[in-house]
Parts: structure tokens; sequence; C-alpha cells
């Protein structure tokens, strides 16, 4: 289930000159951070619907940068400011001159991989680092090299430990409405079963140049997996973003029905994670799929009426206006993975559904296990059995 955007709330202190700034109606300060020793000199990230713009304080009052920029800081100098900037599927690091304007990537090899969590102290500067052959790792630099010698070299991938998949093509589409979809494709290991196409949670989340082990797994089990972001990503590259939903669970389960109309090939299973899982229930109303899964998620809105999570209450009562009413379930083999102790979805309403699914249909409940499909332990039992059922659909 969505998060409520944490954007929302400056990560950094106040500094002085921040209330100064010119913001348009509908504009929010996404976080802000200040030159070290200089209280009255840094930078601010605002926001406008997914529009992002960099706005420095002085001594250059009023210069910006616009720009899909994710995070900001820490500081290279009193005037350059470490940001990342996503340039989709990548997230990448660049520095920005808060006197001269100027923009300089600051690393090599993170060309389709995903910077993130950035920190200096003690003389060092530490960032996550994550690409389609990269689980998260932790990098530490040296902060006087990195400052006075430039892009250091080493984001080189981790040799892997057994069979490696193809890796993820991107593949944007263009929507019959005119907007763009941006896909990850990942081609199975042959001979190919089928296509599964893996949605994300939120319904804000997006699928980013990222290490996924379900998608790496789903490939060399000869699954072609395709991931799309829909209306309702968060995606912010202007160049392929697509819009929001005017309502949701019909534009962005439309969008899904694209996809699979144009990518999916031989047995196809739609599903994913949270919200991923009702976009999936919706998608299966208008295109034909094989089978629909929900790994910690939800088919009909009404499994999160009796929530008393405040997220997904907020999230109801945000937009309320703006959700499709609920439907009957496509007749076909449903999969739910959910863990008994989640919090935001009641595992009431998910065991409820074993009485009115199809009998090919699988409802497994995790001991120990909350919100989503995150521990080991819930991964091999969710994800074995998740297999096999797919296995069953390539029988149908």
């Amino acid at each position: 289930m969505p998060r409520h955007d944490a954007s929302q709330v400056p990560r950094s202190p106040n500094f002085a000159g921040l209330d100064r700034i010119p913001r348009p109606p509908a504009t929010r300060i996404v976080s802000s951070s200040a030159a070290p020793g200089d209280s009255g000199h840094g930078c601010v990230l605002l926001a406008r619907g997914a529009a992002r713009r960099l706005v420095a304080l002085s001594p250059q009052q009023g210069r910006s940068l616009d720009a899909p920029v994710t995070s900001i800081g820490p500081w290279l100098s009193p005037d350059e400011v470490l940001i990342t900037i996503e340039e989709w599927p990548a997230r990448r690091l660049h520095s920005w001159n808060t006197r001269t304007g100027e923009l300089t990537s600051r690393l090599t090899g993170d060309e389709d991989g995903v910077i993130g969590d950035l920190l200096a102290g003690a003389g060092q500067l530490a960032m996550t680092w994550t690409s389609p052959r990269q689980p998260r790792r932790l990098l530490l630099f040296d902060e006087r090299r990195f400052s006075t010698v430039g892009a250091p070299q080493g984001l080189t991938t981790d040799a892997a430990g057994g069979p490696v998949p193809p890796p993820p093509e991107t593949v944007v589409l263009t929507a019959a409405a005119g907007h763009r979809l941006p896909c990850l494709v990942q081609p199975a290991v042959e001979p190919t079963r089928g296509t599964v196409v893996l949605l994300h949670g939120g319904p804000n989340g997006a699928h980013l140049g990222t290490w996924s082990p379900l998608a790496d797994s789903l490939a060399l089990h000869g699954w072609r997996v395709v991931r799309p972001n829909v209306r309702g990503s968060s995606v912010l590259d202007r160049s392929v973003r697509p819009p929001a939903p005017r309502m949701y669970g019909v534009d962005d389960a439309e969008d899904v029905a694209e996809v699979v109309r144009l990518l999916g090939t031989g047995p196809v299973a739609v599903g994913g994670v949270s919200y991923g899982g009702y976009l999936a229930a919706r998608t299966a109303r208008r295109v034909e799929v094989q089978g629909v899964f929900s790994l910690g998620g939800f088919l009909r809105m009404a499994d999160i009426s009796g929530s008393t999570h405040p997220e997904v209450r907020g999230f109801l009562d945000t937009l309320a206006q703006r959700l499709a009413p609920d439907e009957p379930l496509a007749e076909i083999p449903h999969f739910i993975a959910h863990g008994r102790l989640d919090a935001r979805i009641p595992i009431a309403a998910m065991t409820d559904y074993r009485r009115r699914l199809t009998a090919d249909s699988r409802l497994i409940v995790i001991d120990g296990e909350g919100h989503g499909i995150v521990s080991d332990h819930a991964a091999r039992i969710a994800f074995a059995e998740l297999f096999d059922w797919l296995d069953g659909l390539c029988a149908l």
C-alpha cells in the first residue's frame, strides 16, 4: 500500500533565506541543504507535481536547475553540492556548482544503476549503489580525493556466484492515449515458458535500474519478465514519465493491459506487490491473461476498507473520488501470498478468498511476516509456491 510521500517534509533543518524563495501555488519543499559553515548559503529542492527545481540561495540567489533531482547533499565545497538526477532507469550522481551553475557527472560505471543514500563525515563520502547486476551495497570514498581528483573509478559489478540470466532491456512504449510507458524487459533463458508482467506497489512506486532477485529467478526459470511503469508511477525523468491517472484502477489498469497486448507472449501471468496485486486483478478484466498473483497485496478496494493503518486510511480518504468501484474478479487462477502480521492489509480479508477463487488458485499465509514478502523466510515459502503455480499455468 502507498505510504505518505515523505518528500513533503524537508529532510534538512531550515536555514537563513529559506522563507525568501518564491514558490508558485501547489509547490512544496522536498528537501533543503545548507552549505558547510554558512547557514545563509545553500539550496532547496522544490516540487510541483512531478516536476523538480533546484534553487540556490546566496550568493547566487535565484540560480536554478530544472531537472529530475531526487536528492541533494552533501557538499564538496562551499559552492559545490552533490545531487542525484534520474535518467531512467538510472539515478546518477552529479555535482552542481551554485555559483556558476555548472553540472558535472561525478562517477563512471553508473549508467544503468541507482545511486542513493549520500552521506559525508569523518573525511569520507558514503553512498549506496545498485544496478540490474549488482545488489545494493555501501561504497566509501575518501572525501578529499573525490573532491579534488574528480570522478573515481570502481563502480564495477560483483562477480556472480551462480547462473546469470540475460540483462533487462529498456523498452519505452507509447500508449494509445499518447503517453509513454517505460518498461524493463528481461529475456528468459530458453526455452521460454511465457511472460510474467511484474507490477510495483504504491500506486506511486517505480521500476528503476535496480537488481531484482525475483525477476532474475523468473528469467532463469524460463519466464520473460516485463516490469512496466504505468500511470501513477513515481518515475521523474520527464522524457519518459507517465502522467497521473484520472481514475486509479481504470487508467493504470488499462496501461497494464496495453503492456500485455504489446509485450505479452505465450501464457501471461500478471501480478505484483501490494497495490500491484490490485492492479493485476483489474487488468485481468481488460485483457486475456492466464493468471493473477498478489504478493502481500490485495485484489479489491473492499479488502482494505477495514484497515486501521493510518497511511492506508490516508490513501483511501485522499483519493476517495479517484478510486474505481470494485468489480468481480476474473474467473482465472489466482495466487495469493500474504503475511499473517500484515498491519496494512487485514489478513482476514485475504483468507476470505479461499472460498471465492477458482479451484486451481492458491492462498498461502506466512506466519511471522508483515506487509509484503520481505524476509528470507517468507521468500523461501512464497516464491517456491509461486513458481510451482506458474508452471501449472503452462499446462492449462
